[in-house]
């Protein structure tokens, strides 16, 4: 029993500690966590839970170190552990984790407790310190910077009273180059600064202003330096003190002008670029306006299908070309944000025709469908601007020829959302083609950036197509992209957003005829697509449609056709395996059982001179070549249908190219400014031939002369010349109130940004870009002439006749020339007996002394005028069919070129001796004849007197430059042609470079005509 008793007393005792040591751990302030031997927490209070965040279920068996932040930590606290198990008190801080966030930092108390015999723990309380910590931290922090900051600061610091200097730091003295005595005392801080700066100072200072500015400091030594200064004011001691910190940016200031030059060096280069743009697209344009202009005044002739296939191959080719010059001009005006939309009516059915007719010649080279997928009852009449919707068509196609060998391309059109006042379209370009790699997509869309660097050897490419594309899209309100993978083929795909146009009315069914609903049609063809969507086309239209994949499928179903309900047309492919189109055609009109189909259409890619002359053979109804848009598929049935069409209506044919009479401004005066003789020529035909008169100056000066002189409707001016350029022209006329201001038109190869609105600043009414597009011209002048009644002009467009008549009906051509071909020439003139003459004409005038000024030019090392004429001579010499002409002076432009100067010599003889012969044959043969009697006769000593006269006078204006020069050379140039004295072609240099006012080629001219002529003179 006493054995009993005495261990409850025990156990009460215990528990009685026990609850002593919960009271004192729950109800102290700091927080409470016991540790046994074994460094486990045995036990903890709330506050330390409050502390760390961990509830005491989650801390309790937990190692000591189960809040500590490192492993390191958790080591340094376990020798205090031991330290503090052992008897010694122990103190320290520790950043410890908290939960839910990075940690606090804590102070520490630990002491040693028995915990039962033999075994001892320790007892530990923390508080949290993080307060005391961040404001000890914030202190310390302050305390550095502004020891760090009195030590290694560069801001010289002034203390000044009423603008004297009192005090001033270290860096003060070591900007200035000042001792302490002779900053400080009694000097005005003024003193410090340039007199260009201490007005900005003064009134700085006493407006207690305290927005830093920049000013120009003197040092000692008297150097200047661009310093940004600080001033705020003070009291102190009753004293208004103002303390200046001056900090030294002179770096930032050579900096700044680097940045500013640079600035300029990058803003010079990028004006060069544009004026290279600018020249580069003047150079390029300026013949590309006579290849494209006198193409299409070719294709107005009669020509039989294969010239007309020729010339309009000509014609497109020079299209595509000015493609590559529009996307680099695009590219600019994009950098430069002059690109703008058009916003008016178009057909899509146009926009397609026009595509098709750029890439269909490549594609027929490569084998290659084209095909056109359009949903037939999406709106067809929209508002937008065709032009670059075309653009973009023709980027995305012509890149799937580029990168497609076999196979085919689909152009699918569909409307993703149509509204009363928009429709939003979505088109696919799909090919067959070579593909790209995921890498390579992301190359895509990037300026000069292609999918592969190799790309541009192989296939060509400036890399700007797509680029442009995108920029496009999005101005339509659309986006762009791609999928593809390699080997498999590319589809690119793009949205925009287009008006709709309701002033012209979609083609319905009910205004099909009667006889044509519910027509039964079979289609024929190999291609699946092809099938799918020409039959999807002709079953909007209302129409039953069969398809067969062959010739012999056509037969058989053919063969099959119930008399009740027969087929009425066929569309029959012409290349297929097994039996092709033609073939199943011949059957189908042989057999008896299939000769009563009516209708057989031949729907090819090949060209139509290689489909027509078979066709006829085999009484072919009609054909459409690849790719078909739905409206021209309907009209080719309708037309074919009604006896309209057939393949007489199929063959190329000279209407769409003439040019007709603009009824609206017929005999309308129009003064044409342009220094270019070819272009002259070609514009004033196509004016002519549209019924207007043409009055021509060849620079800006004589322009502004004759408009002061004549009332013209219209100006068509050129922007680039000699004497006077366009824009000085224009100002100029506008400047004369005293005359009926006439519309003035910009007609220039300059087709940069800007170039319209430098245009319209100038005084100018409109811009049309070269190469002339006749309707664009032609629409142009309409909007700006006035309509009303004129003396109508006489016009009468080429006569389509062969060489031989021409010459039968032209006596101002003879019928024959010394080294010219004519046929050769007429050829490259369209058959035009009259225009070529004139270009006869102009050689004899404007180029017959060429070799001369070549080889002046050398004399006087000038190898670029020797060139620029050796080139320019070879280009006529080409156009007229001087043959041997056009390859001598190749040569020599060649030399020229590469500068070796031993062949100058041997090369400008065989130029001169074949330029003489054609001048001196055409001098007698095509130019106006001399009176009768007057024949290469000498002059008469009142002619030689009033020559040499005239010489003098010509002398003394030229050394005075006097502008008369032009006058008194023309003067002698009609002289010399009246006596034929054979000194023509110099009497004609020397007009001309009057007229231009060269005072010194003037003079060179004239010292060579009196050597020249010095026998009739002294005779």
């Amino acid at each position: 029993m006493f054995f009993s008793d005495y261990r409850d007393d025990v156990q009460k005792d215990l528990l009685w500690a026990k609850k002593r040591l919960e009271i004192i751990f729950e109800h102290n302030a700091a927080g409470i966590f016991l540790v046994d031997h074994n460094r486990d927490i045995i036990m903890v209070n709330q506050r330390y839970c409050d502390i760390v965040g961990f509830t005491k279920e989650e801390l309790i068996g937990q190692n000591a170190c189960f809040c500590h932040i490192s492993q390191e930590s958790c080591e340094a606290f376990g020798q205090y552990f031991l330290k503090a198990r052992d008897g010694e008190e122990v103190k320290l801080e520790y950043f410890i984790k908290k939960k839910g966030c990075d940690g606090v930092w804590t102070e520490f108390f630990g002491s040693k407790i028995e915990l039962d015999e033999g075994h001892y723990g320790v007892i530990w309380s923390i508080i949290d310190i993080s307060e005391r910590k961040l404001a000890e931290e914030t202190i310390k922090d302050s305390e550095r910077r502004l020891s760090a900051f009195s030590k290694v600061t560069g801001e010289a610091i002034f203390f000044t009273d009423k603008g004297i200097c009192i005090e001033a730091n270290e860096s003060a003295k070591k900007m200035f180059g000042y001792s302490f005595d002779e900053v400080v005392l009694g000097n005005l801080i003024t003193d410090l600064f340039a007199q260009e700066s201490r007005e900005l100072f003064k009134s700085n200072m006493l407006s207690g202003y305290e927005k830093p500015f920049d000013a120009l400091a003197i040092k000692k030594d008297g150097s200047k330096f661009w310093c940004e200064v600080y001033g705020r004011n003070f009291n102190y001691q009753e004293k208004d003190i103002r303390v200046t910190s001056i900090v030294d940016i002179s770096k930032r200031k050579n900096t700044e002008e680097e940045l500013k030059k640079a600035k300029k060096q990058a803003e010079d280069a990028n004006e060069a670029k544009s004026n290279f743009l600018a020249n580069m697209s003047h150079e390029i344009r300026t013949p590309m306006n006579a290849i494209i202009g006198m193409s299409h005044l070719c294709l107005g002739t009669q020509l039989n299908p294969q010239q007309h296939n020729y010339i309009e191959m000509v014609n497109t080719s020079a299209q595509l070309l000015l493609s590559i010059i529009n996307a680099i001009l695009d590219f600019s005006k994009i950098e430069a944000g002059k690109l703008e939309l058009e916003s008016i009516p178009f057909k899509l059915d146009e926009v397609l025709n026009n595509l098709s007719n750029l890439v269909s010649i490549k594609a027929q080279e490569k084998g290659l469908e084209i095909l056109f997928d359009v949903d037939p009852n999406m709106p067809v009449h929209l508002i937008g601007d065709p032009l670059r919707l075309g653009q973009i068509l023709l980027n995305l196609t012509g890149n799937a020829l580029k990168f497609t060998e076999s196979g085919e391309i689909v152009v699918l059109i569909r409307s993703v959302q149509t509204t009363e006042e928009t429709v939003e379209l979505e088109v696919t370009v799909k090919d067959t083609g070579i593909g790209m790699t995921h890498d390579q997509q992301l190359k895509l869309f990037q300026s000069f950036s292609q999918a592969d660097a190799s790309t541009t050897r192989k296939f060509g490419g400036s890399g700007l197509g797509l680029a442009i594309s995108k920029h496009l899209v999005q101005l339509m309100e659309g986006r762009i992209w791609v999928e593809s993978e390699p080997d498999k083929g590319s589809s690119f795909y793009f949205t925009i957003v287009l008006g709709r146009d309701f002033r012209n009315k979609e083609k319905l069914q009910s205004e099909f005829p009667m006889d044509l609903e519910k027509l039964k049609v079979l289609v024929v063809d190999d291609v699946a697509s092809v099938r799918h969507m020409l039959a999807a086309t002709l079953r909007s239209f209302s129409f039953r449609v069969t398809c067969v994949d062959s010739g012999e499928a056509a037969l058989e179903a053919l063969g099959k056709n119930p008399e009740d309900d027969p087929y009425r047309l066929v569309l029959m492919d012409y290349i297929m395996p097994g039996m092709n189109g033609m073939e199943a055609t011949r059957r189908i009109k042989e057999s008896s059982r299939t000769a009563n189909i009516p209708t057989i259409i031949m729907v090819t890619a090949l060209s139509r001179d290689e489909v027509i002359d078979k066709a006829e053979e085999i009484g072919l109804d009609s054909f459409l070549t690849k790719p078909i848009t739905p409206s021209d598929l309907l009209d080719n049935i309708m037309k074919t249908l009604n006896g309209k069409g057939g393949l007489l209506g199929c063959s190329p044919s000279s209407d769409h190219w003439k040019i007709n009479t603009l009824e609206a401004i017929k005999g309308a005066q129009v003064l044409l400014v342009e220094d270019n003789t070819i272009n002259q020529v070609l514009a004033q035909d196509l004016l002519t031939q549209a019924g207007l008169r043409v009055t021509i100056a060849e620079n800006g000066k004589q322009a502004v002369d004759l408009a002061g002189k004549t009332a013209f409707d219209a100006v068509l001016m050129d922007l680039q010349m000699p004497e006077m350029d366009g824009f000085e022209a224009t100002r100029a006329i506008r400047s004369n109130k005293s005359i009926i201001q006439p519309s003035i038109i910009a007609m220039t190869a300059n087709a940069m940004a800007g170039d319209r609105e430098r245009c319209l600043a100038a005084g100018m009414d409109d811009h049309v870009a070269k190469p002339i597009k006749p309707e664009i011209l032609f629409e142009t002048l309409i909007k700006w002439i006035s309509a009303f009644e004129r003396e109508p002009v006489i016009s009468q467009s080429p006569q389509e006749l062969t060489p031989e008549d021409l010459l039968d009906q032209k006596p101002g051509l003879p019928t024959d020339l010394v080294g010219i071909d004519i046929e050769a020439g007429l050829r490259r003139t369209g058959e035009n007996c009259e225009l070529y003459v004139t270009l006869l004409k102009h050689l004899v005038k404007d180029h017959g002394n060429d070799d001369q000024v070549i080889i002046d030019a050398i004399e006087q090392n000038d190898i670029i005028l020797a060139h620029r004429t050796a080139h320019t001579l070879k280009g006529v010499a080409g156009g007229i069919g001087a043959l041997a002409l056009y390859d001598s002076g190749q040569h020599l432009e060649t030399a020229l070129k590469e500068n070796q100067s031993s062949l100058f010599k041997p090369l400008i003889a065989i130029v001169t001796k074949d330029l003489r012969e054609i001048v001196e044959d055409l001098q007698k043969k095509i130019m106006p004849p001399l009176p009768v009697g007057t024949e290469h006769k000498s002059f008469q000593p009142g002619d030689r007197e009033k020559l040499a006269s005239l010489m003098e006078e010509l002398q003394l204006l030229a050394k005075e430059m006097d502008p008369d020069v032009d006058e008194k050379a023309e003067e002698i140039s009609q002289l010399l042609h009246l006596h034929g004295s054979g000194h023509e072609t110099l009497g004609n240099t020397l007009s001309d470079q009057a007229a231009n006012l060269n005072f010194e080629e003037v003079l060179e001219t004239l010292k060579k005509l009196k050597e020249t002529i010095k026998t009739y003179i002294l005779s």
